[in-house]
């Protein structure tokens, strides 16, 4: 009531929620940016492990059919990226 009341009392109260909120920030910043950092080096790491495995085990030419596949998909994928209305994707975001 005493803001409704007496404006000058609400910036401080709106300063104060503003730095409690750079805070928070600051702290799942620092939890979970390294969370992210790792799981990506984590699926690099496997996506490595996958490609050493078919390489040593993998006849060569199953192994040159299956990716003409995949880049063939993900041409097809990227094309239909590339028409796919801007507003939609971001509206994905």
């Amino acid at each position: 009531m005493d803001i409704i009341n007496d404006p000058n009392k609400l910036e401080p109260m709106l300063i104060e929620a503003i730095d409690e909120l750079k805070d928070r920030e600051s702290v799942l910043e620092t939890r979970i940016l390294p969370m992210e950092k790792r799981l990506k080096e984590i699926a690099e790491m496997k996506s490595h492990l996958v490609k050493k495995w078919v390489l040593e085990n993998m006849d060569t030419e199953k192994y040159r059919i299956a990716q003409q596949g995949l880049d063939k998909e993900e041409a097809r994928l990227i094309a239909l990226r590339r028409k796919t209305n801007p507003n939609e994707m971001a509206e994905l975001e």
